[in-house]
């Protein structure tokens, strides 16, 4: 049964169908994909995580620069302004010059950050392991306000702007709750209790005002962004520890237990499967017009067509992957466990770059302003650009 505001949304979404079909309405650059090329200001780049960059980065790359520290950067990277802006597990939040690595300043945390932050104006937003979820200065990493939720937050911020003007920054807990906080005073705004950890960060819709998260206990929801009130929940069949990548209201989720879904967001309906043997997915998809592609602790990258599911190339890796990957122009990057950074030809997924680090790699790309910008097992940040023979 469709709850009352799920009735709303469908009363939103024939609308704005009917207003972009006669032009009345002009699509926003959001629908194309991806964060300006310069930008990637929170968790797979935008707030669909759809996990696509519009820089036009190619391999070969070469390494610009190391930040090195003294504990594990399972964080991934984010990117605004020319400036990197990154958690570790040791109780360090950094923020460092997107050209050079040069440390701008540093943010003692209670405990540590694994998940990934989110820059909106003056602000950067993240949760810490303690439960706490931080709102710092971008230019000088003042404290502005924190939240505490019940139990430790592991997953990326996210954001969205009411009707009324008012920006509430999203992020889910350990203590089974989505929480949405005002960006400027850190109050509570709404709250979405679950039946079991969220470890991934939400995904937004904003052209239908919609939150869409899933979590340990297996169930797929749709929030109305505007109230915290649910609107749909769909049973995935096994509990996300990641984000779903949503484009042109469909959501698509890699779960624990092998399976690479689409569901369609009006009808709550799943339009395809594809079921994977003895894979885990922990890693995000990602999506843009003509490709999905999911990563697994198989050590597989595989990539299908968003429409049907139907898989157009794999790639093997020397181990399994929870580096969620990036779908740029030409190219598709990738972390591993084996401690390389991947660069494969979206067209056939055959390698055409890596290089190896040397230490296990869970920090997903950030690529934006013609850099790479990766975390690492080893304590250090690492940056890549285009290789000197190609600038």
């Amino acid at each position: 049964m469709v709850s009352p505001a799920g009735k709303r949304f469908a009363m939103r979404f024939l609308s704005f169908v009917v207003l972009v079909s006669v032009g009345f309405l002009e699509l926003p650059a959001s629908l194309a994909g991806g964060p300006p090329a310069d930008q990637w200001p929170l968790f797979r780049g935008d707030s669909n995580m759809s996990g696509v960059t519009l820089d036009p980065l190619r391999p070969p790359l070469e390494l610009a620069w190391a930040h090195e520290g003294d504990s594990p950067v399972p964080a991934t990277p984010v990117i605004s302004g020319g400036r990197v802006f990154v958690g570790a597990l040791g109780g360090k939040f950094l923020c460092l010059e997107l050209a050079t690595g040069k440390e701008v300043w540093a943010f003692e945390t209670k405990l540590g950050v694994e998940g990934p932050a989110c820059v909106s104006g003056e602000l950067v937003f993240f949760g810490e392991t303690d439960g706490f979820l931080r709102a710092l200065r971008v230019s000088n990493g003042e404290q502005v306000w924190q939240y505490e939720t019940g139990d430790a937050i592991v997953g990326g911020v996210n954001r969205y702007v009411t009707k009324a003007g008012r920006e509430l920054i999203l992020v889910g807990s350990d203590d089974f709750f989505l929480h949405a906080v005002d960006a400027a005073t850190g109050q509570k705004v709404w709250t979405v209790e679950t039946g079991n950890y969220i470890k991934g960060a939400p995904s937004v819709d904003a052209d239908h005002g919609l939150v869409i998260f899933g979590g340990c206990d297996e169930v797929l929801r749709l929030i109305d962004a505007e109230t915290g009130e649910l609107v749909r929940s769909i049973p995935v069949g096994a509990y996300m520890a990641n984000s779903c990548a949503v484009r042109e209201k469909v959501a698509y989720v890699a779960h624990y237990a092998g399976e690479i879904l689409a569901f369609d967001l009006e009808k709550g309906e799943r339009r395809w499967a594809v079921p994977n043997e003895a894979v885990e997915f922990v890693a995000s998809p990602a999506v843009d017009a003509s490709i999905v592609v999911a990563a697994g602790r198989d050590k597989k990258i595989r990539a299908l067509d968003p429409a049907t599911g139907k898989p157009l190339w794999e790639f093997l890796a020397r181990k399994g992957i929870d580096s969620s990957p990036v779908i740029g122009p030409e190219t598709i990057f990738a972390g591993s466990d084996d401690g390389r950074i991947y660069a494969l030809d979206r067209k056939d997924g055959k390698e055409v770059w890596s290089y190896d680090i040397g230490a296990r790699i869970n920090s997903s790309p950030a690529v934006a302003g013609g850099h790479l910008v990766i975390g690492a097992q080893d304590g250090s940040v690492y940056a890549f650009r285009a290789a000197t023979a190609r600038r």
